[in-house]
């Protein structure tokens, strides 16, 4: 009797212990893979640097479709100038036909 009682002390024991191990196990990975403050911090500054290349960018950008539209305007006001002395010249050339 004595024996089944210890056999069944010692089987509740190594259960008992296993899950002890099982529960510090899952406690220090679920620790691991929680965000610490620092992780925090290190995202914002990582989120700033992005913004700050974001404005970077769109700055370069609206610089360059700036020159563009200007290089459009000019080449929009060349068209006109030419097709007025286009016109002209046909004036000229429809008055000496007839």
């Amino acid at each position: 009797m004595e024996n089944k009682m210890y056999d069944l002390m010692e089987k509740m024991y190594l259960e008992f212990t296993g899950f002890k191990k099982e529960m510090n196990d899952f406690r220090q990975e679920t620790n691991s893979n929680m965000a610490t403050k620092d992780d925090f911090q290190e995202l914002k500054g990582d989120i700033r640097r992005l913004e700050q290349n974001l404005a970077r960018v769109e700055y370069n950008h609206g610089e360059k479709l700036q020159a563009l539209f200007d290089g459009y305007m000019q080449n929009s006001q060349k068209l006109d100038r030419i097709e007025q002395e286009v016109q002209k010249h046909e004036e000229f050339i429809i008055k000496r036909v007839k």
